[in-house]
């Protein structure tokens, strides 16, 4: 592998760390002759890891979150005289509940679980349900969170762990928008679609709390285009479902979905 080259088409330290890891996971699979994985990893870095290991002799990947539709995976690096089927990848599930849970965010839940002293690499999916939530987590941290978390804001809960089957996947809930703005530039489009002041975009997308298909961008005028999912640390995601066509003014007709 060509660390040098991959490293150049990362922009920032915090990519540069988890693509590292990933390289070193794969690279001891292959030495070693074992079974190596990451931590969670969002799309960006997942897609980036599989197409730069994908050639390293004798060493195969498998791509888990948990679930089949899941946004945050491992990646599994094993020998490739090993079955993919008995291969399990280091991965648990608790489930959260409690009473007065109803208002309860993605955001809370995990902010209340990374207030543990965990890292985010070590929690992929949350499953909000009307009762709680459901998280994928990593395998050695099961005991420490169901031991540890008893708390989510102000609001007592309980922990227990779960089973896969026992996974509430439902469709994400999402608001639909539709407007126009004058270009594709990022700020044009996540103001339309957040609803905040282009110049509030901006300045969130130069202090690098935006990012687009899961990378960070802090170029205001970064061409945006269909099917594109932006993120705002803070403020959840959204996706660009269709570009529609000028209007008489020139502006161009949008059609967003706001995930709530």
């Amino acid at each position: 592998m060509d660390r040098d080259r991959i490293y150049k088409m990362l922009d920032n330290d915090v990519d540069k760390i988890a693509i590292a890891h990933g390289l070193d996971c794969a690279e001891m699979a292959a030495d070693k002759n074992m079974i190596k994985e990451t931590h969670f990893l969002d799309p960006y870095h997942v897609d980036i890891l599989t197409r730069a290991t994908n050639s390293v002799f004798g060493v195969k990947a498998l791509v888990e979150g948990g679930f089949p539709d899941s946004e945050r995976k491992k990646i599994v690096f094993y020998p490739d005289y090993f079955m993919k089927e008995d291969i399990e990848p280091e991965i648990a599930f608790v489930e959260i509940t409690g009473t007065n849970l109803e208002k309860l965010t993605h955001r809370d839940y995990l902010g209340s679980i990374l207030g543990l002293g965990l890292k985010r690499e070590k929690i992929g999916d949350i499953i909000v349900t009307d009762h709680g939530c459901q998280v994928v987590i990593s395998k050695d941290i099961l005991s420490y969170v169901i031991n540890n978390l008893s708390k989510v804001g102000s609001i007592d809960v309980k922990v227990d762990e779960i089973f896969p089957h026992e996974l509430k996947i439902t469709p994400s809930k999402v608001k639909e928008i539709n407007g126009t703005v004058a270009s594709l530039r990022l700020d044009a489009v996540a103001s339309l679609g957040f609803g905040v002041s282009r110049t509030k975009v901006g300045a969130l997308i130069k202090s690098d709390k935006v990012k687009v298909q899961y990378k960070a961008i802090n170029n205001p005028a970064h061409n945006i285009n269909e099917g594109d999912i932006i993120s705002i640390r803070g403020r959840g995601r959204m996706e660009v479902a269709e570009v529609g066509k000028l209007t008489k003014k020139n502006r161009i007709h949008l059609n967003v979905k706001k995930y709530l």
